[in-house]
């Protein structure tokens, strides 16, 4: 009786150790690790960044704020194409999803398996091209807020310091935690494409899933598509917003200053700046 309790022990820890909950806990620790290294610690790539972007040191909490923010934007980036691509497509997974695509590649150099053929794999429907083009492209564009360097090695007459960054800013619209980043004269163009294809990639999503994501219901599904709903929202007022700077050649922070020795209330600013 003991022998055998002994070895259904046995089966119970190998069945643990070798599950795939198993092989996701190994490769998520050191990935969770590494991620609190970047946002609270002395990560290389986060000091490399910040000395980049002519600051003197990573830390501090401003710059801890913007890591964690742009962390939790990467995580919805994810959680976005896992809903689009995995949930509302349970029985058409294999096709038209290049990380599927790719596992079943190397599943079948390492291990011989056959899958689907290359041209079934990548028999997509227009509306999941263009999902792909836009999320892709929605990444890079972001990618390149997060690591454009609009700061200035030093002091200059249209520089504005930002105690944010640490650092002296061309021209300075605003400092954006949600890139982790401010926004100058030299990253203004990829800031309000980046807002572009933010909205219309908000838009795409309420038109092709929102429908799905209502009846679909659940706490998570419905609390994205608040989410979706709210970034559409905030996305288009904010790009308006520019524009109409743009097209007085004004930046945020130069607005502000205004309305503040004006004293007009921000309403009436924001009345007179639109027309």
């Amino acid at each position: 009786m003991g022998k055998l309790v002994v070895v259904v022990e046995m089966e119970a820890l190998q069945e643990g150790l070798f599950s795939w909950t198993a092989v996701y806990l190994a490769v998520m620790f050191p990935a969770l690790v590494m991620v609190f290294n970047f946002v609270f610690g002395n990560c290389f790539l986060g000091e490399a960044l910040a000395h980049n972007q002519h600051a003197t040191t990573g830390k501090g909490y401003y710059r801890s704020l913007g890591r964690l923010c742009v962390v939790v934007v990467l995580g919805l980036f994810i959680w976005q194409y896992y809903i689009y691509m995995f949930q509302t497509r349970k029985g058409r997974v294999d096709r038209c999803n290049p990380p599927v695509y790719i596992w079943h590649l190397v599943d079948g150099v390492f291990w011989g398996k056959e899958g689907a053929s290359y041209a079934l794999r990548w028999n997509c429907p227009l509306d999941e091209v263009c999902f792909l083009a836009l999320w892709s492209l929605h990444l890079a564009l972001y990618a390149a807020c997060v690591m454009s360097v609009p700061q200035l090695g030093a002091k200059s007459d249209g520089g504005s310091f930002c105690r944010k960054c640490n650092a002296y800013v061309e021209d300075m619209d605003h400092h954006c935690f949600l890139i982790g980043n401010c926004v100058g004269s030299k990253n203004r163009k990829f800031f309000l494409c980046l807002l572009t294809l933010c909205v219309v990639n908000m838009f795409f999503l309420l038109l092709t899933r929102g429908a799905w994501a209502y009846a679909e219901g659940g706490v998570f599904i419905l609390l994205g598509l608040l989410l979706v709903i709210g970034a559409a929202v905030v996305g288009s007022c904010l790009l308006i917003l520019q524009c109409c700077l743009l097209r007085k050649n004004k930046t945020t922070l130069s607005f502000l200053k205004e309305e503040r020795r004006s004293r007009r209330g921000i309403l009436r600013a924001l009345a007179e700046l639109m027309r």
